[in-house]
């Protein structure tokens, strides 16, 4: 979407989100999504800071779900990105602050290829544009999406290799506390005397960052809570403290709430899993009671670490005459420092989505293989070519990375799981995560941290009477039902699905109709009475 010179202002479509619809809240939807502010002065802004006379062609990029992207272009030809967050993007200022300080910090000391960044402003207030804003560096290149479907499975090992460099270079910078980092400048200047160098290393570095409140919450908690409360920021020199911070804020959430984020992992209403404040709230409950018992023993998964959760193929660029080679990361707005076990460590370009993978064999095909048909065996070929990229990064990790193949093996364990719901109690996760708890009992005295802790192990702390175990496993089974009817709507909407709402412009129409009828063959199916059908409709997450 291209506009040349003139007032900028005009197009409309650089404000609002165009890429597509939702048939989800779509008027919440769109509204999170929509800014006002001044592109000409961007523009202007941008042209000042790479020292060109004017910007003579904006292009709008497709709509990202919490930013807005384009591309300026410059009197003398030269081309700059211009980033734009959505209302939902963040807590205000603090966003685009850390985002900045950690790209930087990222290109600088951990030798990283994020964009060099040429101006940026975190006070929408007081700056001509009416925004928040980042003006960076166009990186070289062409993202990885555009060309792995036809790179060879040596090529694309190659890629492994020079993504798992970068995760060493960034291994060697351990914090000493978990949140986001920024500039020290940043912080309000009644705080500045009483921060400690918590940022370690050479005397600039120290003395030019800072790590202070962590930028996860925004996609899981409404930012109005986030904002607008007291609750402890999540930021500690622990885990432990770490996760006790989460913990308060998923139950300061349910309090607050008058109700929950709309569903999009499992289908939830009468006869299947309904969540309520009361079963959130006595998950958080019980999960504190073992949190210090779920924690990793292992100091070198514990500590924290500035990572890149997010590295699928459109973040990752590459060369785009030689594909093998990584020319820029892209997209740090969510990248914190937290412990290594919390991080995604396996690469997001490794899409593999087959059965667990339990040695680091080579993949082979099953032997079943000849008898299947043709649309079979391409499946097959395809999940194993993925299986052995996977099985390529866990064998180079566990040579050359101990830390991260720990990790990896602490992510496959029940107290990892739990830990990780645990984070997640307002939106979704508790039925499952008081599961687990109620199991949790025979796995006691295995725990690393109660075989390791100094004098008598402490005892398993819950209680349940029959009646509540039953409760609660019923719960399980009813939130698995939910999720596989969820999956399975997944699949058979196919192309058509709404990944987080969201569907093209010329889908729109067509899958509102395939939803509608799905939820009238899921009511006469679970055979509903009037007023359980009316709690069914309140519950539907798709708008009809």
């Amino acid at each position: 979407m291209a506009s040349g010179q003139g007032d900028w202002n005009m197009n409309k479509d650089f404000f609002n989100f165009t890429r597509g619809r939702f048939v989800s809240r779509e008027e919440a939807q769109m509204a999170m999504r929509r800014i006002e502010f001044d592109m000409n002065a961007l523009c202007s802004v941008a042209a000042k800071a790479v020292g060109a006379h004017r910007c003579i062609n904006v292009n709008k990029c497709p709509d990202g779900l919490y930013n807005k992207f384009f591309v300026l272009t410059m009197n003398d030809g030269r081309e700059v990105i211009a980033k734009v967050p959505n209302p939902n993007a963040g807590i205000r200022a603090w966003t685009t602050a850390s985002e900045a300080a950690t790209m930087v910090f990222a290109r600088e000391t951990l030798n990283t290829p994020a964009p060099k960044i040429y101006a940026w402003n975190c006070s929408a207030n007081e700056n001509p544009v009416g925004a928040e804003y980042i003006i960076m560096e166009k990186m070289s290149g062409v993202p990885l999406a555009r060309v792995r479907q036809r790179m060879e499975l040596t090529d694309k090992l190659k890629i492994i290799f020079q993504i798992h460099k970068l995760q060493q270079s960034w291994l060697s910078y351990p914090f000493e506390q978990i949140g986001s980092l920024y500039f020290r400048e940043f912080m309000p200047k009644t705080s500045r005397g009483s921060i400690k160098a918590d940022v370690q290393g050479p005397m600039s570095v120290s003395e030019r960052y800072v790590v202070r409140r962590i930028l996860e919450d925004h996609v899981i908690i409404p930012l109005s809570i986030v904002t607008g409360s007291n609750w402890r920021i999540l930021l500690g020199k622990l885990p432990l403290e770490y996760y006790n911070a989460a913990a308060d804020r998923e139950s300061l959430a349910v309090q607050r709430s008058s109700r929950f984020p709309t569903q999009l992992t499992m289908i939830c209403g009468p006869r299947l899993y309904q969540p309520t404040s009361w079963i959130k709230e006595a998950a958080i409950t019980d999960f504190k009671k073992v949190l210090g018992m779920l924690l990793p023993t292992d100091a070198a998964i514990s500590t924290p670490y500035l990572w890149h959760n997010d590295l699928h193929a459109e973040n990752i660029f590459v060369d785009e005459i030689e594909p093998t080679i990584v020319t820029g990361i892209i997209d740090w707005q969510s990248a914190r420092i937290a412990p290594l076990f919390e991080h995604t460590l396996i690469p997001g370009i490794l899409d593999y989505d087959g059965p667990e993978i339990e040695n680091l064999e080579q993949p082979e095909l099953p032997p079943n293989y000849a008898e299947l048909s043709q649309e079979e065996q391409a499946e097959q070929v395809k999940m194993q070519f993925n299986r052995a990229l996977v099985v390529a990064y866990r064998r180079l990790v566990k040579g050359k990375s101990s830390e991260i193949h720990s990790a990896v093996e602490h992510q496959s364990t029940s107290e990892y799981t739990m830990l990780h719901i645990s984070r997640r109690i307002f939106s979704i996760g508790e039925a499952h995560l008081r599961a687990l708890l109620v199991d949790l009992k025979e796995d006691w005295a295995t725990l690393p941290a109660v075989r390791a802790f100094k004098g008598q192990p402490p005892a398993y702390p819950l209680e349940y009477s029959s009646a509540e175990v039953e409760e609660i496993e019923l719960d399980a089974e009813a939130a698995d039902i939910g999720i596989q009817i969820m999956n399975d709507l997944r699949d058979f909407l196919a192309d058509k699905w709404p990944d987080q709402a969201a569907v093209r412009h010329e889908d729109y129409g067509e899958t509102r109709s395939l939803l509608r009828n799905e939820k009238q063959m899921l009511i006469r199916k679970l055979e509903l009475n009037e007023q359980e059908k009316r709690e069914f409709e309140r519950l539907w997450p798709f708008d009809d």
